[in-house]
């Protein structure tokens, strides 16, 4: 039986293949080398190791960044495309430790809205510590009218569907792997774009944009 995802026809679709050194790219950021270089201290600290950088990305990669990272090639073509949808905001309710909304933060004019009901030492941003269906039930018209929000699967299933009911937007970003799927989304959404990310962990996850169908 084919996956509900590949039932769509009408998407594109790219592939992304992350190193261990995809970062080097974002290094040119001050901002993004001042995170990541206190991200890395912390890591140090917590597990109480003297690693080096290159053993730090293997041993903690996903600690250090998230689930999903993207090059940035293919970060600024996806930030082209949500533009060109008429998008001013990207909304993460549940953004856990920042390192997606810091990406669109520096590489893109787009209005950053970060929240996530844990506080997460040492996270790429400063974000709102708060329910993220409360945190959505407080968006104002305009921002529900040109964000896209974040859907993570970060805590479960159940809540990226309370927090999909909830906005009224007409994007939404799922970032997901193969064990996690929504397929409530294509009841109102129809998906334009998957970036299929090829972890250096050998994981594969994915980034799929959808659309409002109406």
């Amino acid at each position: 039986m084919p996956d509900i995802y590949d039932l769509q026809i009408d998407f594109t679709e790219t592939t992304d293949k992350i190193s261990y050194n995809f970062y080097e790219s974002y290094l040119g950021s001050n901002l993004f080398r001042e995170k990541l270089e206190n991200r890395l201290s912390y890591i140090k600290q917590k597990y109480n190791c003297d690693s080096s950088t290159d053993n730090q990305m293997k041993e903690n990669f996903m600690e250090i960044f998230s689930w999903s990272a993207l090059n940035k090639s293919e970060l600024l073509d996806l930030v082209k495309y949500i533009k060109s949808k008429d998008i001013n905001y990207i909304i993460d309710p549940t953004c856990g430790n920042g390192f997606h909304s810091l990406l669109f933060q520096i590489y893109s004019s787009l209005e950053i809205r970060s929240n996530d009901k844990e506080k997460i030492p040492c996270s790429w941003v400063e974000a709102r510590e708060k329910d993220g269906r409360d945190y959505i039930k407080g968006l104002n018209d305009k921002e529900n009218e040109e964000g896209a929000l974040i859907l993570s699967g970060k805590y479960n299933d159940d809540m990226d569907l309370e927090l999909l009911d909830l906005f009224k937007g007409n994007m939404v970003l799922h970032y997901r792997n193969d064990e996690i799927s929504l397929p409530e989304l294509n009841l109102d959404f129809e998906m334009k774009k998957r970036i299929i990310i090829e972890m250096p962990t050998m994981k594969r996850e994915y980034i799929e944009i959808y659309i409002r169908k109406y």
